[in-house]
Formats: C-alpha cells, structure tokens, sequence
C-alpha cells in the first residue's frame, strides 16, 4: 500500500524522550514505540492505555492475547540499542 512504501522511507527517532526516561529499556520501547509515526491508534496496544492512563491499573497487567485486532509486539532485544517491534493481526487468543 502506499502507506506502507512511504512508511518505509522514515527514520524516527526522539532523543528527548529517551534523555528524559533514562534509555530505552524492555519496559518502556513500546511506549516510546507509541510516540512514533509507525504507531497504529486502533492497536488492542492503544485501547489498553487508553483504558488505564487515568487510573492504578497496569497495562502490563491487561493480556493482549485474549483481545483480537492488531497488537504490537517486541520480538526480539538486545538492550539497550536494538528492539524489534513486530505489528501483528491477532485474530483470535492462539492465532497471529
């Protein structure tokens, strides 16, 4: 799609956002993730912190599998500089 083609020619990156949480770490790229022009706002991700920004609840504690839709996912790490975040279309709790 044109999306897609045009998506691929952009390098993002937000150094204050990084200076101001202390790195990238495995508990926050994909917050830093949302930030990005990459970011899909109808992800289950965004419902999920939609759902409990003004409250005690954790995301973490919110199960992306038992939701369909698409989700985003980090797939594989090597702190503190390579995340690899995986946009999946989760249809149903076993099936990506």
């Amino acid at each position: 799609s044109q999306m897609a083609k045009e998506l691929t020619a952009i390098e993002w990156r937000s150094d204050p956002w990084i200076f101001q949480f202390g790195g990238l770490r495995p508990d926050n790229v994909l917050e830093y993730f949302s930030q990005s022009p990459f970011w899909d706002s109808s992800s289950n991700n965004a419902i999920i912190k939609m759902q409990t920004q003004f409250n005690d609840l954790q995301q973490a504690s919110y199960n992306l599998t038992s939701m369909v839709g698409i989700e985003f996912a980090v797939t594989h790490q090597e702190p503190p500089s390579l995340f690899i975040i995986t946009k999946f279309r989760r249809s149903s709790p076993t099936k990506t």
